[in-house]
């Protein structure tokens, strides 16, 4: 009997469902198939690390801990400190941890995944409260009523293109009004979640960044209600 042929294994190109067209760049079959299969893998990586996060428990960031994160090709040092501790640096903005009449705290995410708060950078003159109230209104289509400064995180960059670079963000505490969600800008999504429960659901994409937000809450809850989980 004649043993039964087997076919071919898959190359990776047809197991993603690469079509091979010649590529601009120069990538030919083989280096097009590489390309795709180290963006599946660099996927799953970051599902990982994003399942990882809701299992792991994460420590709020200490006064003046330095924390090393890794964004846009450099390394950043990145540190909270309270109110009373301003530290020196080119002006990076304002986050608002948004807070309605009901307890309720608004969310926003660039892809339905990461969630955390509204913020941005200054424009033209504004003063960091002016900051604070359009950024909120244009990410989170929320208005400003009142507002309370929580604290800074600063970043510096010890290494890539911006070595030496420190950025001062400030994080405020909104009392806001929610406007209908009309996302205009970069943001797509927006979840309003009891304030209460809020550890449940901020992740920014890396730890550092998510130890800045925890501290913030606990900021934030400081003053005005219970505090967070």
């Amino acid at each position: 009997m004649v043993p039964p042929v087997k076919p071919p294994p898959e190359s990776p190109a047809a197991r993603f469902g690469t079509v091979r067209t010649p590529e601009p760049h120069g990538f030919g079959q083989d280096g097009f198939a590489a390309v795709v299969d180290r963006g599946h893998q660099a996927d799953e990586h970051r599902r990982d690390r994003h399942r990882e996060s809701h299992m792991t428990p994460i420590v709020p960031a200490r006064d003046g801990e330095r924390m090393l994160t890794h964004s846009n090709g450099q390394d950043w040092l990145v540190s909270w400190h309270p109110v009373d501790d301003l530290q020196e640096g080119k002006p990076h903005g304002a986050a608002g941890i948004c807070v309605t009449a009901a307890h309720e705290m608004v969310l926003i995410s660039h892809d339905g995944e990461h969630w955390g708060f509204p913020a941005g950078r200054p424009e033209g003159t504004e003063t960091i409260e002016e900051t604070l109230r359009r950024e909120m209104l244009e990410e989170a289509c929320v208005t400003v009523i009142g507002s309370r400064l929580l604290g800074h995180s600063r970043s510096e960059c010890v290494r890539g293109r911006e070595l030496g670079l420190v950025v001062i963000r400030s994080y405020w505490r909104a009392e806001v009004r929610l406007q209908e969600w009309q996302p205009e800008f970069e943001i797509r999504h927006r979840r309003v979640v009891p304030e209460s429960e809020a550890k449940k659901y901020v992740r920014d994409p890396d730890l550092a960044a998510t130890r800045v937000s925890f501290r913030a809450l606990d900021e934030a809850a400081a003053g005005d209600g219970p505090r967070p989980p």
